[in-house]
């Protein structure tokens, strides 16, 4: 596990409702944008953190939206977009090995972009109990946040989500 690190983990803004677009609505695009201020924002203890690492799912033919929603920020920031895995289960298995052995991820800050139906499995994966993670994660509710952070040890002292409050209608979907 990564030692004194927090990983976030986020779901990709709104999507277009054809199918076939692999984009970010003009909603989606206004909450990429925002992201810039809030993670440049964002404080865990009291202390506005700096982010260092930056994932999204890899395009597919079905959707770009994780790497979209994070290009603002990844700009604003000067850090490249890590989208190397899949949603597959193999690679999500792949993504949190990759975060648990690899020393680039201790005493760092990391941003995960990625579809929805995948993000508990992922926070599972990096040891969330699923006591402290939402129970599903509705396809409407954009406005989540799981905080994940690790002591010197690798263990997970905070595992919470967070109602981003982001968006006029992130207030709509009370986590459960």
């Amino acid at each position: 596990m990564p030692k004194n690190a927090n990983i976030l983990l986020i779901r990709h803004a709104e999507k277009p409702t054809d199918l076939s677009d692999i984009g970010l609505t003009v909603q989606g695009q206004e909450r990429a944008m925002a992201y810039v201020i809030y993670f440049q924002n964002f404080q865990i203890t009291a202390k506005v953190i700096q982010l260092q690492h930056l994932l999204a799912t890899a395009q597919s033919s079905h959707s770009n939206r994780s790497y979209l929603t994070l290009q603002p920020l990844s700009h604003q920031l000067q850090l490249e977009i890590d989208n190397r895995y899949s949603d597959s289960d193999k690679d999500i298995v792949a993504l949190a090995t990759y975060l648990q052995t690899d020393p680039r991820f201790n005493e760092a800050n990391t941003l995960i972009c990625w579809h929805h139906e995948k993000l508990l499995q992922i926070a599972a994966a990096l040891g969330a109990s699923p006591s402290t993670v939402p129970s599903n994660w509705p396809d409407e509710a954009y406005g989540w946040l799981i905080q994940l952070s690790f002591d010197a040890h690798g263990a997970i002292t905070t595992s919470v989500t967070i109602e981003q409050k982001l968006m006029y209608d992130d207030h709509n979907h009370p986590i459960t």
